[in-house]
């Protein structure tokens, strides 16, 4: 189904778009529109007209049975008003059965505030680092709190670090009083993501439009949805559960903007909708859009969770640490 919001110009036929279709998929575009009830045969000539070949293709292979829909916003940035286009396609498909019962909300610990900070990436790491270690060492004090930087500097327990934003009077590293990690696992699909969820919360990048998010309460988010949507870049959050709502699956994200934000301190993404960037002729191209969204993407991208060290293997770097840091003191 192809769906247009925003004014129209005149629209071409069928035959005049499928003449700059690149040949191999002429012919599935021609049955495309054939299908279609001859009434709409222009509207949907019109979608292929303004969504570059090159991103019909990859909006085919990435979700070959799909509904489209063309959302053109206003960008009013710097009082220098823009046209920004995306496509929102729409996909259905199944979630994996043994996430029935995973939710991994009661581990993750009191909700952080970032307030106008921009910390969500250091507050998504350390939940994750803390909720990983209550499922793989539940005997352990869980207040360790806190990928790369851990790996190599350790993280403080959460009462010698609390987070209470920008602050004059930082809190001094207690050098004994250090937790690490091994590693990081990145994870290249929203599938496999999925599927690792069932042994632990996820961490993720959610595409992140205003005013859809700040707005967003108890329904589910689906990106731009209305001539005002402004993309403001990557927002890291954590993956608790999956759930559906209406017949459209959700992934239940955790924010980093308290407990009262959204529905009840976490955010409903679909899982059912990928966007891609569609410049438009004769406005400047927006490199930032596009470095994120100049292919089709889920919501959600970026997944990646923490890996433990044994016991044994956490004693050994918390001394080569501590060694670590009196060489740099004497040489200081």
């Amino acid at each position: 189904m192809f769906q247009i919001e925003g004014e129209r110009s005149e629209e071409p036929k069928p035959a005049e778009v499928l003449v700059d279709v690149p040949s191999e998929c002429r012919s599935m575009l021609n049955k495309v529109i054939k299908l279609v009830d001859p009434r709409f045969q222009s509207v949907v000539a019109h979608v292929l007209h303004i969504v570059p070949k090159e991103i019909l293709m990859s909006i085919i292979a990435a979700a070959p049975d799909c509904k489209l829909r063309i959302i053109e916003c206003l960008d009013s940035k710097d009082n220098n008003i823009k046209r920004v286009r995306y496509a929102s396609i729409t996909t259905k498909w199944a979630t994996p059965e043994c996430l029935k019962n995973v939710d991994w909300g009661k581990i993750m610990g009191p909700f952080t505030d970032q307030m106008d900070h921009d910390v969500c990436w250091a507050v998504v790491v350390s939940e994750l680092i803390r909720a990983v270690r209550l499922i793989e060492k539940p005997n352990q004090d869980p207040k360790i709190s806190g990928f790369k930087y851990v790996m190599k500097n350790g993280i403080q327990l959460e009462e010698d670090r609390p987070f209470n934003g920008c602050s004059a009077n930082i809190p001094a590293r207690e050098s004994s009083r250090f937790g690490y990690i091994k590693g990081f696992v990145k994870l290249n699909s929203i599938e496999t993501a999925l599927r690792e969820l069932e042994g632990r919360p996820i961490g993720a990048a959610l595409a992140l439009f205003h005013p859809e998010y700040k707005n967003i309460g108890n329904k589910v988010y689906r990106g731009p949805v209305n001539y005002e949507s402004m993309f403001c870049g990557l927002h890291a959050v954590s993956l608790l559960n999956v759930g559906e709502e209406n017949g459209e699956k959700y992934v239940l994200a955790r924010t980093s903007h308290g407990a009262t934000f959204g529905c009840d301190g976490c955010i409903k993404v679909s899982l059912e909708v990928m966007l891609a960037y569609i410049p438009v002729p004769g406005e400047e191209i927006s490199e930032f859009i596009q470095k994120y969204l100049g292919t089709p993407k889920f919501l959600l991208t970026r997944f990646s969770y923490p890996t433990l060290f044994t016991d044994a293997e956490e004693e050994i770097r918390k001394k080569q640490h501590l060694d670590e840091l009196k060489n740099l003191r004497r040489i200081n």
